[in-house]
């Protein structure tokens, strides 16, 4: 399915994304009418930008619902997401990213 979608295995996952919706002739404000999110959740989704999403639950539902819009494979997606987060996950030992911290400091907390 991903390569019916123009997926690339090995590609991330926002620039699957990007290349799916754009495939499809969608912009992002119109998937996120589609979805009925608010556009900034998909800008995050293909910055790869996980963190402003909230907790993991809310990034692997956003991430399988925006798959499904635009013909990617969720499950292939929610793969990469889960590798990169324990690898993330190992390398920081628990602790934030300087990045990390500054959002959540600075009241630009997770998108809802």
């Amino acid at each position: 399915m991903a390569a019916e979608a123009g997926g690339d295995l090995r590609a991330g996952i926002g620039s699957r994304l990007r290349a799916a919706r754009e495939k499809k002739s969608l912009t992002i404000l119109q998937a996120a009418e589609k979805m009925h999110v608010d556009a900034r959740i998909l800008e995050s989704l293909e910055a790869e930008d996980f963190v402003a999403l909230g907790a993991p639950v809310y990034a692997r539902g956003h991430l399988r619902h925006y798959a499904e819009l635009v013909g990617e494979s969720p499950t292939e997606l929610q793969q990469l997401y889960a590798d990169s987060t324990r690898a993330v996950g190992n390398a920081s030992s628990g602790h934030f990213r300087m990045d990390q911290f500054s959002r959540l400091t600075s009241g630009d907390g997770p998108i809802h």
